[in-house]
C-alpha cells in the first residue's frame, strides 16, 4: 500500500512539473494569454468617449430637472403666499396642480435616469463586445489555447498579458461610441 502511495505520489507530481517544464523551452510561444478587460473598459478611447459623454447628458439633465425645479418652488411659495386670499376651492384646486407637476417632474426624472442608464450599458456592451472580437482574433492568429481575465488571476506575468495589444488595436478600431438616449 505504501509503495502504491509512492508510486501514486510520483506521477501526481510529474503531471504537475512537466507541462512548466515544457514551456520552459520556449519562452516566446504561449498557449495561455490574459487580458485586463477593466482597463480596456476604463482607458481605450472609446470607454473614455462613453464616460464623457455619460457626464453631459448627465449635467444637462440635471440643469433641465433644477430649472424645473425652481419653478415648482416657486409655484408652492406662490401658494402659500396666497392661501388666505384664495377660496378653498380655488386653493384644492392649486394645490392638485402643483402636485400633478411634482408627479411629472419626479416620472420625466426617472425616466431620463432610467434612459441614460440604458444608453450607458448599451454602450459598454458594444465595446465589450468589440473587446471579445479583438481578443478572439488574437486568439486564433497567436494560437492561444485560453485566454482569460486579470481579474481570475492571482499573479501574472508580462510575457503572456495582452491587454497592451489588446487596447492598441481597440484604440485603432473604435475610437468611440454613441451614447444614444433616444
Amino acid at each position: 500500500m505504501n509503495a502504491f502511495k509512492t508510486l501514486w505520489l510520483c506521477a501526481l507530481c510529474l503531471l504537475v512539473i512537466l507541462p512548466f517544464g515544457v514551456h520552459a523551452q520556449d519562452k516566446t510561444k504561449h498557449d495561455i494569454a490574459v487580458v485586463d478587460v477593466v482597463v480596456l473598459l476604463r482607458d481605450s478611447k472609446a470607454a473614455k468617449s462613453i464616460e464623457e459623454q455619460i457626464q453631459s447628458q448627465r449635467k444637462s439633465f440635471k440643469n433641465e430637472i433644477s430649472a424645473q425645479e425652481k419653478e415648482l418652488r416657486k409655484l408652492e411659495e406662490d401658494l402659500v403666499t396666497n392661501k388666505d386670499k384664495l377660496s378653498s376651492d380655488e386653493f384644492i384646486e392649486k394645490r392638485k396642480t402643483f402636485e400633478k407637476k411634482l408627479r411629472e417632474l419626479q416620472t420625466n426624472a426617472q425616466k431620463k435616469r432610467f434612459s441614460l442608464d440604458k444608453a450607458a450599458s448599451s454602450a459598454v456592451g458594444q465595446l465589450q463586445a468589440e473587446i471579445t472580437k479583438i481578443v478572439g482574433q488574437m486568439a486564433k492568429d497567436n494560437d492561444y489555447k485560453l485566454v482569460i481575465t486579470r481579474d481570475q488571476v492571482v499573479v501574472v506575468t508580462s510575457d503572456i498579458d495582452i491587454t497592451e495589444d489588446v487596447m492598441t488595436a481597440l484604440n485603432k478600431k473604435l475610437s468611440k461610441i454613441k451614447v444614444d438616449t433616444k
